[in-house]
């Protein structure tokens, strides 16, 4: 969307009274609009959370600001509640412990955090452990997504009807 275009969504949501408006895609702070955008939303009464990858671009200094032009939460991307777990899942090495100073920069604004998690076989035995890292951290909502492959060389890390089962009662 354009920035127009962005600003007419908005307008269309606070009209609709929307709890909540998730931002999320790629790297939102490569938008370059993308803190007037939050600050057009916010000054409608639109409540919002954005989703921020563990990039450079999502320092401190971003995330102050975002604290300070109203955004509501930040979300970020767990799969597994040791490096080794999530970042052979997300394939970038580091990526674990950036994820972990995000939320700690987020605790230090008082910006509430959610957790995203893609439960799959290699990271389905981690529920509880991931249950408990999750609880240390103090986050504000844990969403977790069940994989679904994109190819057929991928079907291997979906979990069975059984594996499914056992994960709904892990959750």
């Amino acid at each position: 969307l354009s920035t127009a275009e962005a600003f007419h969504l908005i307008d269309q949501v606070a009209a609709m009274h929307v709890p909540l408006l998730a931002l999320t895609g790629g790297d939102p702070l490569c938008r370059s609009d993308l803190f007037p955008v939050i600050e057009f939303a916010c000054r409608r009464s639109v409540r919002m959370s954005l989703t921020l990858l563990p990039t450079p671009k999502a320092d401190d200094d971003a995330i102050t600001a975002l604290k300070e032009l109203g955004l509501m939460r930040i979300g970020v991307w767990l799969h597994g509640s040791t490096a080794a777990l999530h970042d052979r899942h997300s394939k970038i090495d580091g990526s674990f412990r950036r994820t972990l100073e995000i939320i700690e920069r987020c605790h230090e604004v008082q910006l509430p955090v959610h957790v995203n998690t893609t439960i799959a076989r290699n990271n389905t035995q981690d529920i509880d452990p991931m249950l408990d890292v999750l609880t240390r951290l103090d986050v504000a909502a844990w969403n977790v997504f069940f994989f679904v492959p994109m190819s057929a060389d991928q079907r291997g890390e979906m979990l069975t009807a059984q594996q499914t089962e056992q994960a709904f009662g892990s959750l």
